[in-house]
């Protein structure tokens, strides 16, 4: 599978909103959530930004053409409540003429104390007239379709952070030694004992969808890390690795930071 090769500018914007729900794709009758927008997600919100139709836009950002990295910025709390929902067999009975069926969801919300639930999203594209039209929807907040975070239920807000280019990108790969990893992992990346736990990591695995072919066939899955409090993971990753400086709006601070996509190893 051919895969993203050293981008020239990768663009970082921020999601947020109050709460989110990103369904893990094994779960049936109880809506389990992933605690960050995994890549099909995330794919699903450039797609409704720059105005795709449903389902017409898994080939332009399949693995080989689109690279997406994602970061926790904010530590998260998960509540399952009980919804509401019309009970339908089929098309004909969306009307409610078969009454409501309750159906227990996991909603992802920032930790007690905390307003927004807050990620920050690294995005590069083969198509150069696609990367600059995100940009530019992004920093002029100009979605087509109103952005959300999993489900319609859950409003967003999005936020133009950088467009990093050449000056500031530097291209890695297979580095051997640890790199302090600021986004979510696959774990098939990650070689021999090149995680170092350090006091107060706490680290946690999922597994999520990477990949979405025409149908909506899941085409690539893996496991991946991350950790609870948003802290940069320390580890020796395969392949494409990404350092990046920018300045951040929101903090008025320069970043640095290593990052990687959500691909397999």
């Amino acid at each position: 599978m051919k895969r993203a090769r050293n981008p020239e500018t990768i663009l970082i914007f921020d999601i947020s909103g109050h709460m989110a729900h990103f369904r893990k794709f094994y779960t049936n009758s109880s809506s389990l959530s992933y605690s960050f927008p995994p890549r099909p997600t995330i794919c699903g919100l450039v797609a409704g930004i720059l105005g795709r139709e449903r389902d017409s836009y898994y080939e332009d950002f399949s693995l080989g053409k689109c690279g997406i990295g994602v970061s926790m910025r904010t530590p998260i709390r998960k509540i399952t409540q009980t919804v509401n929902y019309v009970m339908t067999k089929d098309r004909y009975q969306v009307d409610g003429s078969k009454g409501g069926t309750q159906i227990p969801i996991e909603f992802v919300f920032p930790r007690a104390g905390m307003t927004l639930l807050i990620y920050r999203i690294y995005f590069w594209h083969a198509d150069e007239t696609i990367l600059n039209e995100l940009s530019w929807k992004v920093k002029e907040k100009r979605p087509i379709y109103p952005p959300y975070l999993g489900i319609t239920e859950c409003p967003a807000e999005i936020r133009w952070i950088a467009l990093v280019e050449s000056d500031d990108l530097r291209y890695l790969k297979d580095v051997g030694e640890p790199r302090p990893i600021s986004t979510v992992v696959p774990m098939s990346r990650v070689r021999g004992n090149g995680l170092k736990i350090s006091p107060g990591i706490q680290i946690l695995k999922d597994r999520i969808p990477l990949e979405l072919s025409p149908g909506r066939y899941l085409s690539s899955v893996d496991d991946v890390i991350y950790e609870r409090e948003c802290k940069p993971l320390s580890l020796i990753v395969s392949g494409d690795i990404f350092h990046i400086s920018y300045h951040d709006p929101i903090i008025d601070q320069r970043i640095e930071e290593y990052t990687v996509f959500m691909e397999p190893g």
